[in-house]
């Protein structure tokens, strides 16, 4: 797989787009192919699921100003975070692969959202 479809593929999982994952998986692309940090596309999709939930729950005023459309987005969001999520992980046979600082996804996802993430 080249740099190029590397970047792509966690592009994709950052932004949620499932369907390019897949895509992406079928035709050749290492879904456990490491980036210049040593991260993985899972490293980045639990890092989304968790930044995404403390993000929430960082500002508990505002979920009670928001409407239900606004509501509905963001559940939507989630879903679509944890489907990215559900495409990677059963898509990736190594699950606790480190980054260049010894994290493995796991770390990610527990320190994520605080100092030294």
């Amino acid at each position: 797989m080249s740099e190029i479809e590397a970047k792509a593929l966690v592009i994709y999982v950052v932004h949620g787009h499932v369907e390019l994952i897949k895509f992406l998986h079928v035709h050749g692309a290492d879904i456990t192919m490491a980036d210049q940090h040593g991260a993985t596309p899972l490293h980045y999709a639990v890092q989304m699921c968790t930044q995404h939930q403390q993000q929430q729950q960082a500002q508990p005023d505002e979920e009670s100003n928001k409407t239900e459309a606004s509501r509905e987005d963001d559940v939507v969001d989630q879903l679509t975070r944890l489907a990215v999520l559900h495409v990677v992980l059963t898509r990736t046979e190594i699950v606790d692969s480190f980054d260049q600082q010894r994290r493995t996804p796991l770390i990610w996802a527990a320190t994520c959202g605080r100092p030294n993430c």
